[in-house]
């Protein structure tokens, strides 16, 4: 199953546009918002596997171990141990997957028009034979931007400690 979801990753959008066109436009989903978030966490999930899967694997099975031990669930386990010490890398690995869906073109233009645009969606409306609209783009480019940029802000030291987990063994 992991590598499944892998491989969706190097599936690139291109090839699966038109499938996913005809689906939404069956199930009549087409400039839904429904349709955008179920198309973002289709893309954002294999990704956040893939990050997190590293995390999970560098906790060692010793830790594991004295949980059982100590008479904890596999479930127990899971979230009392396994979480609170890859919290760090989950964090990161979000903002990363957010950061992705959040500039996410491509799907969204193809699945919205007016209703459900995203904001860079929104933004290339700002071309048109006559130019640029250089004023309204600047204005919807700070938006774009900011969001991410604040969370990456707030959130820096998990980031960091994230990215830089498990660079070092011995």
């Amino acid at each position: 199953m992991y590598f499944w979801f892998i491989t969706t990753i190097f599936l690139p959008a291109v090839a699966v546009i038109t499938p996913v066109y005809i689906i939404l436009a069956k199930l009549n989903m087409l400039d839904t918002k429904l349709a955008l978030i179920l198309l973002n966490t289709g893309a954002g999930i294999p990704l956040m596997i893939w990050m997190c899967t590293t995390y999970f694997k560098e906790i060692p099975g010793e830790i594991i171990e004295a949980a059982t031990i100590d008479g904890c669930s596999k479930t127990g386990t899971f979230f009392k141990i396994m979480l609170p010490l890859i919290k760090n890398g989950i964090i990161s690995s979000a903002l990363l997957v957010f950061i992705v869906t959040w500039n996410e073109f491509f799907f969204a233009v193809t699945a919205t028009a007016t209703k459900s645009a995203t904001l860079p969606v929104y933004m290339s409306k700002f071309m048109t034979q006559q130019g640029y609209f250089w004023g309204k783009m600047s204005a919807a480019g700070t938006m774009v931007v900011l969001i991410p940029v604040l969370l990456g802000f707030f959130s820096y030291k998990s980031f960091v400690k994230g990215l830089t987990a498990g660079s070092v063994k011995g």
